[in-house]
């Protein structure tokens, strides 16, 4: 069920939200277009980074502007033909419509409106560039960044490496084997710092596939490493402690 609405707007953008009883409140942005001979496009965006989960689009808009600055409307229907490049996907933001769209492609804007709204979409990290052609001149590019969002499935494998880790101290030096809260704290501790330095190298800063192996394998790693250091480090504080007296010594009380 659609609902029409004729509105006067005095000012350039505004928002409209509608609520029901059978459904969740829905929100869209309404754009106020003046009349002239002739309009320009132009690429805009509120911001440029976004996470890198596949479902939150970073926003972007493709306007017409008169000579003044003014969005405007010739009184045309007016064909763009949007062009993405880099990681994700074009997706329409109107809740109605929603849909992904392939990165070549056209958006019509009807005659009476001035704004073409449309979302970027990536479920991998890295940088995306959005352009458009209109009447033989090329408008933009944007520059979107997607950065890392932790995805369940690698949660999972952190906390997976964190365990193989304090498994390891029922595997790894086992003369040297320390108490169970010791080894999952270093356990906790090592993954959590080799992890932050895998994260800050390799999974925000590059386009991977398969984020949830390179999770796996750092907590892992970090998960061993720090249960091995701190049975060295405990296994010397131990040894310094029970050290045998040198022979002719005489102990202290």
């Amino acid at each position: 069920m659609f609902l029409k609405l004729k509105l006067k707007l005095k000012v350039s953008t505004a928002g409209i939200t509608g609520t029901c009883t059978a459904g969740k409140p829905a929100s869209a942005n309404v754009f106020g277009c003046y009349r002239a001979p002739s309009v320009a496009l132009a690429a805009e965006q509120d911001r440029s980074t976004g996470t890198a989960d596949g479902t939150t689009p970073i926003p972007f808009r493709f306007a017409f502007h008169d000579a003044t600055g003014q969005r405007a409307t010739d009184g045309r229907r007016k064909s763009i033909a949007p062009r993405l490049s880099g990681v994700g996907q074009r997706i329409a933001l109107d809740p109605s419509v929603a849909s992904v769209r392939a990165k070549d492609g056209s958006m019509i804007v009807p005659a009476n409106e001035c704004v073409a709204e449309e979302g970027v979409i990536s479920s991998l990290v890295g940088s995306a560039k959005v352009s458009a052609d209109y009447a033989s001149r090329v408008v933009g590019p944007l520059d979107f960044k997607f950065l890392y969002a932790f995805p369940w499935l690698d949660k999972a494998c952190i906390a997976l490496g964190v365990l193989f880790g304090f498994i390891a101290n029922y595997s790894i030096l086992r003369r040297r084997e320390i108490h169970w809260s010791a080894s999952l704290l270093s356990s906790l501790i090592g993954a959590g710092i080799v992890f932050a330095v895998g994260y800050a190298l390799v999974l925000n800063s590059t386009t991977v596939q398969d984020t949830w192996l390179i999770a796996l394998g750092l907590a892992t790693i970090g998960g061993v490493l720090g249960v091995s250091a701190a049975k060295l480090a405990l296994g010397r504080l131990v040894s310094t402690d029970d050290a045998p007296f040198e022979e002719g010594a005489t102990p202290t009380e």
